[in-house]
């Protein structure tokens, strides 16, 4: 009987090492997918960004002026039309104030031409950049709700600065991405920002995309460990926006998007290898 029941334990213990192995690689390939996808968007917009700010900077006048508003709005307009990427875009002035918007009004119909930003710490920041920056995830304003992430550069002629522009990203469109790629399997995906914030989450509905943060959780603490390609497990606390149960195993891959300092994990829950 001993015999028997020591080969058992091998045979059950090497056969959930191989659903082990398995998971940890259907969860890195579903990473990796999501990570190459948010990398080639975030190219895609920085570049779209960088090429406005420099036509627009060509037309800044000896003082410091920038073109009429009418005449930015066209440009914005060609930017969010021909950028599925980005999902608005606005120019604003060096103190913060939106001098041009695409598209025009928020979703109540309000004008969103001068809109107040100054309290953005990006229009802080952006003033001594000389490439494009990419914010944190932050809460939505000027008609994006939930959780945003924007692109920005500054416009200089002659080392004179006369503003910046600004597109946010297209979460939503990412996220619809990202779902695609676990269709019809229990596998959760959160990117991440730099900071822990969550930049998306495939178990959140689009009409309810809150600013969220995995800072002080325990998946925050297992990602301590370890670097892009790694795999691990950890046990989630209650969560009342997916209603996870206190105590659910999670296995969990990993993969960086290194020039954002953003985190992929995608997870599954434990209860498939129970």
């Amino acid at each position: 009987v001993v015999p028997m029941l020591v080969l058992g334990g091998a045979e059950g213990r090497e056969r959930y090492d191989t659903e082990r192995r398995q998971v940890n690689e259907e969860n890195l390939h579903a990473a990796r997918v999501v990570a190459n996808e948010v990398e080639s968007s975030m190219e895609h917009v920085r570049h779209a960004v960088q090429q406005l700010a420099r036509t627009l900077a060509s037309g800044v006048t000896p003082d410091g002026a920038l073109p009429s508003p009418h005449y930015l709005e066209g440009e914005l307009d060609a930017l969010v039309t021909y950028s599925p990427e980005v999902l608005s875009a606005y120019v604003g002035s060096p103190e913060g104030k939106a001098l041009a918007f695409s598209p025009r009004n928020d979703l109540g119909g309000h004008a969103l031409r001068g809109a107040d930003f100054s309290d953005r710490s990006y229009v802080r920041q952006v003033r001594d950049a000389t490439e494009p920056l990419v914010s944190d995830m932050m809460a939505g304003r000027g008609g994006v709700q939930g959780a945003m992430v924007v692109v920005l550069a500054p416009i200089r002629r002659d080392e004179r600065y006369a503003g910046y522009v600004v597109a946010a990203m297209d979460l939503p469109r990412l996220r619809q991405h990202s779902r695609a790629q676990v269709a019809g399997t229990q596998q959760r995906i959160r990117v991440l920002d730099a900071r822990g914030g969550v930049v998306f989450d495939s178990d959140i509905p689009d009409s309810a995309n809150p600013v969220r943060s995995i800072i002080g959780t325990s998946l925050a603490r297992e990602l301590e460990q370890g670097g892009s390609g790694g795999t691990g497990s950890y046990t989630a606390e209650s969560d009342a926006v997916t209603m996870v149960r206190v105590g659910a195993l999670s296995y969990f891959g990993r993969v960086d998007v290194p020039s954002l300092g953003w985190r992929v994990v995608v997870e599954q829950p434990g209860a498939r290898l129970q």
